[in-house]
Formats: C-alpha cells, sequence, structure tokens
C-alpha cells in the first residue's frame, strides 16, 4: 500500500445510537464526510475489482475515486471494531474497508 493515497474529509459526527454505551467498549459514534482514494492497480494486495486495469490514471499512474463511507467506531482509540460501509458500491465498501480502517483509528 506504500504508493496508495486517501483523505479522509470528515463533515460531522454524531453519537451512535443514542450516545448509549457498549460494555468495555464504551460509546461509539458516526462519521459523516467523504473519502477520496488514489490507487495503484498494480498492487497485489488490493481486493479484486473488476476492470480496474481500463479505469483511466492520474499523472503518477494511480486510479482516482471517492466514496462516501457510513463509519461507526468506539469515540475513545483503540476500543472496540470500527464498522464501515459505503452506498457507491460492495467493491467500494471493501476497498473503503481496506484502506480507512487504518485511518479512522488514527482519526
Amino acid at each position: 500500500m506504500a504508493r496508495n493515497q486517501v483523505r479522509l474529509d470528515i463533515e460531522r459526527r454524531e453519537p451512535f445510537a443514542g450516545g448509549g454505551s457498549f460494555g468495555d467498549t464504551g460509546p461509539y459514534e458516526r462519521l459523516f464526510g467523504k473519502a477520496h482514494f488514489a490507487i495503484d492497480p498494480d498492487e497485489p494486495s488490493l481486493p479484486s475489482i473488476v476492470d480496474l486495469d481500463l479505469a483511466p490514471r492520474n499523472a503518477q499512474g494511480l486510479v482516482e475515486f471517492a466514496a462516501t463511507p457510513d463509519i461507526i467506531k468506539p469515540v475513545e482509540p483503540g476500543r472496540g471494531r470500527i464498522a464501515v460501509s459505503s452506498t457507491n458500491s460492495p467493491t467500494v465498501a471493501t476497498v473503503a474497508s481496506w484502506v480507512l480502517t487504518t485511518v479512522v483509528a488514527l482519526t
């Protein structure tokens, strides 16, 4: 993933499930925004994406796309799991999960 790029623009946050606590993990929050990706189509560890080799590439040879992820994460970093989905497509959701899980953990 050395050449792959992601920019996550969080537009707003809100408590998940009314701010209720989930055991030792505590409360979760829901993040709204947009994720911008530039991926190396030759990256061997990428999930299978149909016709990725046919997609236009930018000046760096990367394929650019965006997604509107639905992210639910613990308010306290490092506790519990992060859930990521996308309304764009199952493939975008898979790539978004693959890239964003690390990024969101740092947010």
